[in-house]
């Protein structure tokens, strides 16, 4: 089983941006701009129709948000970074809406929905075994993205025998993304415009490893 080295692999990843910062940093801005003013946008109607912003039953009006916007938007955010990762593909703006066609749209609601609702459920038991599972779940969004035939359930469950023997790597990676997003309160939280285009970077690069890792296993298997 091939270990992964994370600081080698966050390194790999800062490298790999180098000459691409300042456009990471502007589509990350563009991408957090687009669903702060969707959600601008229904409280202001829910403001003028009278709702107290205030009560809990918002939260009802931010669901189609949530999954009609925010999960495709999301996903389309990891493809542009995939594609930045195998194909040196630049980055443009319009790529955060790939997933905004007959191919990716309902897929990308669907494992991302199945994520929420596993986690979920298995945090409801322990917070622990949520984590777990959300780290095992971890890879399917990218699965999809190079596999678009593939069901929602079938990703996850790839995803997690990738994830097998990566599981303290995963961890490692998200306590210094943790660390990172704590460090950022210090610029008021403007160096995510640039600590999450790296994250994202890492994570393609972890995932093309563990895939790497899971194919050659399943080879020596046969």
């Amino acid at each position: 089983m091939k270990k992964i080295d994370v600081l080698d692999l966050l390194n790999e990843a800062r490298l790999s941006l180098s000459g691409n910062w300042g456009k990471s940093a502007l589509l990350t801005l563009s991408y957090v701009g687009l669903l702060l003013v969707a959600y601008f946008v229904l409280y202001l109607l829910l403001a003028l129709c009278g709702m107290d912003l205030d009560s809990d039953a918002t939260s009802i009006f931010e669901l189609p948000i949530d999954i009609f916007l925010d999960f495709p938007l999301s996903f389309g955010f990891s493809l542009v970074f995939l594609w930045f990762v195998k194909e040196n593909k630049s980055f443009e703006m319009k790529d955060v809406f790939s997933a905004f066609n007959n191919t990716y749209y309902w897929k990308s609601i669907g494992v991302s929905l199945l994520m929420v609702i596993y986690v979920v459920l298995w945090a409801l038991l322990l917070i622990i075994p949520g984590i777990v599972k959300a780290m095992s779940y971890s890879m399917a969004m990218y699965i999809i993205a190079e596999n678009p035939e593939m069901t929602a359930e079938k990703a996850i469950q790839r995803s997690m025998k990738m994830m097998e023997g990566h599981m303290w790597e995963m961890f490692l990676l998200w306590l210094i993304g943790l660390g990172l997003v704590i460090l950022s309160a210090l610029t008021l939280f403007i160096g995510m415009l640039w600590i999450y285009p790296w994250l994202e970077v890492t994570m393609v690069k972890f995932y093309l490893y563990v895939k790497e890792d899971y194919e050659s296993r399943a080879v020596l298997a046969e």
